[in-house]
């Protein structure tokens, strides 16, 4: 939620003739947003409206999915995110110096055609936020952020229906990956080393 924020959003994200009472200390807001606030001056108001109370990215999904949806966060965004900032300077420290993330074309905003998904949808957008800001983050360490659409996959998600074999999949992710150069940094590819939309 962004542009007014939890308290400028509420309203349209509620069903009709709900209402929600925000309790801010109800949850740690980290320690950098009093900085922010403080180095540029920005009133409490202003600073509820942009960054959603401290709480950082909200995702709005059905009631009945709401438990789900947290877990799917935790294993497509949280753990990756946090994997890579743990062996940063490992990877900083090798040869490569590649940190690849496997996320989902479902997951880029410009190219949902199709609704619904949700929570998967949203883990991965989010996991694509995390990963570019991880691109900017280790650009001082020389390492190359990047992450790939492996493709409809004949996997237990994808089906047996699915375009594309497991091996393909790999063989193509494993050639992009190879070739991957300082100017991929941040960058969203397809399997095939196709470019994605955001």
């Amino acid at each position: 939620i962004t542009g007014g924020g939890l308290p400028g959003n509420l309203g349209r994200v509620l069903p009709k003739n709900a209402d929600a009472v925000l309790e801010v200390r109800s949850w740690e807001v980290p320690r950098v947003f009093a900085e922010i606030q403080h180095i540029g001056d920005v009133s409490d108001e202003e600073m509820r409206k942009v960054f959603n109370l401290g709480v950082g990215m909200v995702v709005v999904v059905p009631a009945e999915e709401a438990v789900r949806a947290m877990d799917v966060l935790r294993t497509n965004t949280v753990a990756p995110v946090k994997m890579a900032e743990a062996f940063a300077d490992n990877v900083a420290a090798s040869k490569e110096r590649k940190l690849v993330a496997i996320t989902s074309r479902l997951g880029s905003i410009e190219l949902n055609d199709g609704g619904g998904m949700y929570a998967y949808r949203a883990s991965k957008a989010a996991l694509n936020a995390g990963w570019k800001s991880l691109s900017l983050d280790l650009k001082s360490k020389k390492i190359i952020c990047a992450v790939f659409h492996p493709g409809w996959v004949q996997t237990d998600m994808g089906g047996k229906n699915a375009a594309v074999t497991p091996k393909d999949s790999v063989a193509g992710m494993s050639k992009v990956i190879a070739g991957l150069k300082s100017s991929d940094n941040g960058k969203f590819y397809n399997y095939d080393g196709v470019a994605l939309a955001w």
